[in-house]
């Protein structure tokens, strides 16, 4: 019994499709689990994680930037006592699975702050934040945000 001539065609084309597929899996992969690392929030949960969420004001689904790296309407940000809490949500949560640092949280310590500049960003004005640590990290957020940090890290109005 002899092959279909259609079968010699379309297997062909099914191999190199899911080969295709696999490498497309694994770059974008490899892509989100450096992400985190080349914004600088791996470094700030290493150097200050968080145990558990701290009383405060709470804004979830917020845009924040962290170096070159901006994460969208998937971060949530509590203003305490203690600092800014900075947790990082969905999709990035499902990578916990494969890299400690994208499910957890920080607690930076409100003395770590240094208020750098307003800019503006994706049509709106921002506010920039140095993060002082072993390798500096410029963290963006809203003035929604900023102007609910303490006194003394508000930006001029």
């Amino acid at each position: 019994m002899t092959a279909d001539p259609f079968f010699y065609i379309i297997a062909p084309f099914f191999i190199v499709l899911s080969i295709l597929v696999i490498v497309l899996f694994l770059v974008v992969f490899y892509m989100l689990k450096n992400l985190d690392k080349s914004g600088g929030y791996g470094m700030l949960v290493e150097q200050w994680p968080a145990n558990q969420e701290p009383a405060g004001t709470v804004f979830s689904h917020q845009n924040i930037g962290l170096g070159k790296v901006w994460y969208k309407n998937c971060v949530k940000i509590v203003i305490s006592r203690e600092g800014l809490y900075i947790s990082l949500g969905f999709p990035f949560r499902l990578f916990s699975l494969i890299h400690s640092e994208s499910g957890k949280s920080a607690l930076i310590p409100w003395g770590y702050f240094r208020y750098r500049q307003k800019i503006s960003a994706f049509w709106t004005h921002v506010y920039e934040y140095e993060v002082q640590s072993e390798k500096p990290v410029i963290l963006t957020v809203s003035k929604q945000i900023a102007h609910s940090f303490p006194e003394y890290l508000k930006p001029p109005t």
